[in-house]
């Protein structure tokens, strides 16, 4: 018969601990920590042992997720804990002198405040040697197909503050781990998406910047959509020229594109340098406000 037990091991039951003396085919004799000797069944010993074990197990995983959650909200706790405002010297491409990227600065305080206001738990991440981090859902982010993804982003340059909805499409074939697919799809097929995003881009001045990288590097914007009172303007930059479209047009002209181009496109917000210092903490609300209207979109984006 197989079983656990073996002879001199110490084992459990209701009773409390024993040590196994000697075993035949179906029973064994145990004895108790007080010297009580028992002739006991070994499959009846077996169910009870096993069933001791099964709740320890038990126990161990709760205690491990309790233990995770105090970690989490320790570390929640931290999250932006010493960002006081921007000031003058972040306002650079390079990161030379700057911590507000930080998880303890602006960068963890975006997250945790987006968390906050959605319910949904968000991390923020460096972009390694950019002024710039990426906030996600941890769940729907691979950093090493960071590239497929779409995420909430917010950047410093020498003028002012950027912070956006921001995909790509790669310049070549893309399978189903590419979010551009899933977005193009959602602002094509689902209306409570393009209202909420048109609501979005009327309260919070967004404009959809369409930037396209050609095979020998170069990198322009190729087009500009705003928002109108009879829908969405879009703006060709090389000519100039400007044409009234419905959703249906806008996601045409994306499909349109050059399959051999890269495209950079962010529903984006410029935040003057000045507004942007004169706000202090205050930015990282202003921030996720306009984030969380465009949450329809994100989660479409990374449902796969």
């Amino acid at each position: 018969m197989k079983h656990p037990f073996k002879v001199g091991e110490t084992y459990r039951n209701e009773l409390g601990e024993y040590e196994v003396i000697s075993i035949d085919e179906s029973n064994m004799l145990i004895r108790y920590s007080d010297g009580t000797e028992q002739d006991a069944e070994i499959a009846f010993q077996q169910r009870i042992w096993e069933r001791i074990q099964d709740e320890e197990a038990m126990e161990r995983q709760a205690e491990e997720r309790r233990t995770r959650s105090k970690s989490r909200r320790r570390s929640s706790a931290r999250l932006g804990s010493s960002f006081h405002g921007l000031v003058d010297s972040d306002f650079q491409d390079s990161i030379q002198g700057t911590s507000w990227r930080a998880r303890t600065g602006l960068g963890g305080l975006l997250a945790r405040r987006l968390s906050t206001l959605t319910g949904k738990e968000f991390e923020s991440r460096v972009v390694a040697r950019q002024s710039r981090v990426f906030v996600v859902m941890p769940n729907a982010f691979n950093p090493d197909k960071s590239l497929h993804e779409a995420k909430f982003h917010f950047s410093l340059n020498d003028e002012g503050a950027n912070y956006n909805f921001y995909v790509e499409k790669n310049n070549g074939e893309m399978d189903d781990s590419w979010d551009w697919l899933r977005v193009l799809d959602a602002l094509t097929n689902d209306v409570a998406i393009q209202d909420a995003v048109k609501k979005a881009m009327e309260t919070y001045e967004l404009q959809w910047h369409i930037y396209l990288t050609k095979a020998e590097g170069s990198c322009t914007r190729a087009a500009t959509v705003t928002a109108t009172s009879g829908g969405l303007t879009l703006r060709i930059e090389a000519d100039g020229q400007e044409h009234e479209l419905d959703w249906i047009g806008i996601i045409a002209y994306l499909e349109n594109l050059d399959v051999n181009d890269w495209c950079d496109l962010y529903l984006t917000h410029f935040m003057p340098k000045e507004e942007a210092i004169d706000l202090g903490v205050g930015i990282a609300n202003e921030v996720v406000k306009a984030w969380n209207a465009l949450m329809p979109l994100y989660l479409a984006a990374v449902d796969r």
